[in-house]
């Protein structure tokens, strides 16, 4: 397959360079892999940022674990590899996932895909296999065209460097790799073309010794890609250069929490705030309410998203009037449904019994604003004395009963001694309480009868 230059997305491709097991490539956090079952010893397949609100243009981080693996669901458990690169629209990157330097340990690097126009073909080395070192040679293979000049090229790598030669005329050719002088991989039909670029990668762990020959041809793969037509460059062998990356440097999504405390049967709201800073927020979720009670909400239009990378995005956070009295964890999630980062966090709420003190002071605001009449405010404040004294004598039936005397004298005098929307503010706030004192007295119930 030739890969093009891409235009409208950017792009990387995965390589297994591991004899061994077959592996799963995890992105920007996510408890699922993006890509699954890269074989051993093969190109696998790409990853594509298209510039959406799911595949935003920005940094990516690459983690990669064996296929299948038990912890893939703890994001920070069982990675073997990890490195992160800046997707931009019209980039192109080969990730490999190769052995490290101490035993039983691995890297992943990346490669850039170097589209410059040539004159003629070009070809990139790239070491990724078990061997800490290597030595590469390139020429005409046997019986290739004798009317084109001679050209014979070589270098040397260490495990996750690249070398290139530029502008080998086109012809047929032959690829050794060599390690302490034994041939160690081999291609013996590489065709060089004018306006193409063959990576060839090193890969896996060869032991020509027990290796039967044409086997060893298993251990350099090739990616070719189509290149623009242009001047000729200078003929040399660069030298050898490190991957693009091989590390993480994607930085984490940070929060800005409000502090939401309210009283039962009023809405409560506050603004979450989240930044990637070198990416898009592009969503806020909550994914998770504990205990899960009442109306806890981001309503559809309560987002506001990253409008350019390191932007903050919000969210309103809206809790109903109708969630009872208690602390409630709300779990909210960066970027739920997209590739951008993931990353969660908790929000503590806390709402508030409306008491018989809170109603004593809501009855004397409204006597100031002079939307309660003050004999009327008198008898309401008799009222919430009693309520008081009941309730600190646990005395919770007699209670009620004030409270529904509280009640039903406010919604009497609506429009008359007491302004129509204080009435109802008086009114939600008294039966908020009086739900509040059953939930109580049910809980005290359930107590005796457990003692028992």
């Amino acid at each position: 397959m030739t890969v093009e230059q891409p235009i409208n997305t950017a792009q990387v491709w995965f390589v297994n360079a591991v004899d061994y097991f077959p592996i799963d490539v995890f992105i920007n956090g996510s408890d699922q892999p993006t890509l699954t079952d890269v074989s051993s010893l093969e190109i696998g397949s790409v990853f594509e940022a298209d510039g959406t609100a799911g595949r935003p243009f920005q940094t990516y981080a690459f983690k990669i674990r064996r296929k299948d693996d038990p912890s893939r669901g703890q994001p920070d458990i069982g990675v073997l590899a990890e490195a992160s690169v800046d997707l931009r629209r019209g980039l192109s990157f080969t990730a490999v996932f190769h052995a490290g330097d101490a035993p039983y340990t691995y890297q992943l690097s990346v490669f850039a895909n170097d589209f410059r126009a040539s004159g003629n073909g070009r070809l990139e080395v790239r070491h990724t296999a078990f061997p800490k070192n290597m030595t590469w040679t390139i020429e005409p293979k046997p019986g290739a065209d004798p009317q084109i000049p001679f050209d014979q090229r070589s270098g040397a790598l260490e495990r996750g460097q690249w070398q290139q030669a530029t502008e080998l005329v086109e012809n047929d050719y032959r690829l050794e790799v060599r390690v302490d002088g034994q041939l160690y991989a081999f291609n013996k039909d590489l065709e060089i073309e004018a306006e193409k670029m063959l990576a060839t990668y090193f890969v896996g762990n060869p032991e020509p010794a027990t290796t039967e020959l044409n086997d060893l041809e298993n251990y350099l793969l090739v990616q070719e890609f189509k290149l623009p037509p242009g001047p000729t460059l200078q003929k040399v062998v660069t030298a050898p250069a490190p991957a693009f990356t091989q590390t993480n440097t994607n930085q984490p999504v940070s929060f800005d929490l409000p502090e939401l405390i309210g009283f039962e049967s009023n809405i409560i709201s506050g603004e979450i705030t989240a930044t990637d800073p070198d990416g898009y927020v592009t969503n806020l979720a909550i994914v998770g309410i504990r205990p899960d009670f009442g109306s806890i909400r981001i309503p559809d239009n309560g987002v506001t998203p990253s409008e350019t990378i390191g932007d903050p995005a919000t969210a309103i956070v809206c809790v109903g009037g109708d969630t009872p009295a208690g602390c409630y964890d709300i779990h909210v999630r960066s970027n739920p449904q997209s590739l951008a980062d993931t990353a969660d966090v908790t929000l503590k709420l806390e709402v508030k019994p409306v008491t018989a003190q809170r109603l004593s002071l809501l009855v004397e605001n409204f006597r100031v604003q002079a939307r309660i009449e003050a004999g009327f405010a008198q008898e309401l404040q008799s009222l919430t004395d009693e309520i008081a004294t009941a309730v600190a004598n646990d005395a919770l039936a007699l209670a009620q009963e004030r409270l529904t005397t509280f009640a039903g004298r406010v919604e009497s005098e609506a429009g008359a001694a007491v302004e129509e929307q204080a009435s109802k503010n008086l009114s939600r706030e008294a039966k908020a309480m009086s739900a509040w004192l059953e939930r109580r007295q049910k809980a005290a119930e359930n107590t005796a009868i457990c003692a028992t």
